[in-house]
């Protein structure tokens, strides 16, 4: 009967197709260019904030803010329109990146 027949040994060119290709330039599955994009996405997110804090009392004497209109205007009001401003963005980016990737 069929069932009880020995498998025949696989020929040369079936045993060279089941063998899988190698990943070399994948990282547990991400590709490294998606690795580069989100650590330089990252850097950019982060970088208004760094360069602007340092200079804050710099930027209210060339306005001519006092103390406590430095860290109103600086401090308070620019921190919330760029909060008001990113969050659609991210909101945005975060829907297209689960619906297409």
């Amino acid at each position: 009967s069929p069932k009880n027949q020995p498998s025949k040994p696989l020929k040369l060119k079936d045993a060279k197709a089941a063998k899988p290709k190698p990943r070399s330039h994948h990282h547990y599955g991400l590709p490294l260019v998606q690795i580069v994009i989100y650590m330089v996405a990252t850097i950019l997110s982060s970088l208004d904030a760094n360069l602007l804090a340092p200079n804050l009392t710099a930027i209210a004497e060339e306005f001519g803010f006092t103390q406590q209109e430095r860290d109103w205007k600086l401090g308070g009001q620019l921190a919330f329109g760029y909060a008001i401003m990113g969050a659609p963005v991210a909101l945005l980016s975060g829907y297209l990146a689960d619906r297409y990737s």
